[in-house]
């Protein structure tokens, strides 16, 4: 950090003092920061050069502050950057709080989501809560997968976008990890990656400013997502991929053909059709995610079930027209009920 830019020290006139403020700059409200906001990186960084050379800046930094009127805060941050710097440089340390991290910010940013309202883009209203997390110093992408989730459990009418009729945060969900895979993936050329991400952004209606967040931050740290899930299955077991993808869409009634356009994009991008489309293997196809109706004594007990519901309702029916007959209706239901029992066990 430069003379320039580098934090004003407190003057004497001061009450109080918060030191990762003023000495480091962090700006996030948590407090004690986090390993990496203490450091001044991004959240789950995992390059060890990069997390060494930004301890020994903050270690630089602060020394300047440990002799005079602010000692003793000098001396505990110094003692809280070391710590950082053991647990970001030890793998199984850094495992561990990093899990810790991703469950900590996955519910604040479940907190700051604010449901879209009436009258206003969806995208848009999904682009700023994404952009406020990213802001409060929340590893956005990281946590994009399980936050789409979590958004298409929630009860809000959620539109169905492009050409492709995808509702917003499967759409999002899905084109984000096809982005990683365009960039992190070397299955097909770069031109014919980027022009298959391309298409899908149009194909499920992604806003551009939507694809512009996710775009530049895998390609400021491709290495963050070089050892996620959806890469490791892109280049060692694609059809296993395309798979998921098609069985996330089929569960939300997007059902696609071998000759759909999405499909075909998917495809490409693993590498599963030529470059005119042809497919060079079996297509994928979805798998039947609906439950299958029991069958023997199970369909049985099945129908039962729903005899008895329909007898409680005309018995209730009765009961709300006949309140004086009440015994009677009683004893017909059960007298319903007996037969219907026998029916079924002999």
């Amino acid at each position: 950090m430069t003379a320039e830019n580098k934090p004003a020290s407190p003057s004497s006139s001061d009450a109080a003092i918060d030191p990762y403020l003023a000495w480091l700059g962090v700006k996030t409200a948590e407090r004690p920061p986090s390993c990496y906001a203490l450091l001044g990186l991004r959240e789950l960084e995992n390059d060890p050069s990069a997390i060494a050379a930004a301890a020994r800046q903050a270690r630089k930094t602060v020394r300047a502050y440990q002799i005079g009127k602010y000692r003793k805060e000098a001396l505990a941050v110094l003692r809280e950057i070391g710590e950082a710097a053991e647990v970001l440089l030890n793998r199984e340390k850094k495992t561990a709080y990093d899990q810790e991290r991703l469950r900590f910010a996955t519910a604040a940013a479940k907190a700051a989501f604010t449901p879209p309202v009436p009258g206003r883009p969806p995208e848009e209203a999904l682009a700023q809560w994404l952009a406020r997390a990213e802001q409060a110093g929340l590893p956005t992408l990281m946590l994009l997968p399980d936050l789409m989730r979590w958004c298409l459990e929630q009860p809000t009418a959620w539109p169905a976008l492009g050409p492709g009729n995808v509702p917003l945060p499967l759409g999002l969900w899905i084109y984000f990890e096809t982005a990683v895979v365009g960039q992190c993936v070397e299955r097909r050329s770069l031109d014919l990656r980027v022009a298959a991400v391309k298409r899908l952004q149009q194909l499920f209606g992604i806003s551009e400013q939507l694809s512009r967040i996710i775009n530049l931050d895998i390609g400021r740290r491709p290495q963050a997502f070089a050892e996620s899930d959806v890469v490791v299955l892109a280049a060692e077991r694609p059809r296993e991929l395309m798979q998921q993808w098609l069985d996330r869409l089929a569960l939300r009634h997007v059902d696609l053909t071998p000759d759909s356009k999405i499909y075909t994009a998917l495809a490409q991008l693993l590498g599963l059709v030529n470059e005119n489309g042809q497919t060079v293997a079996d297509p994928v196809r979805p798998r039947t995610l609906r439950p299958p109706e029991p069958s023997g004594a199970g369909r049985v007990l099945l129908d039962l079930i729903r005899l008895t519901e329909r007898f409680t309702d005309s018995a209730a029916d009765l009961w709300a027209r006949y309140p004086t007959s009440s015994f009677v209706i009683l004893a017909a239901v059960g007298i319903m009920l007996l037969i219907v029992l026998l029916l079924a066990f002999f």
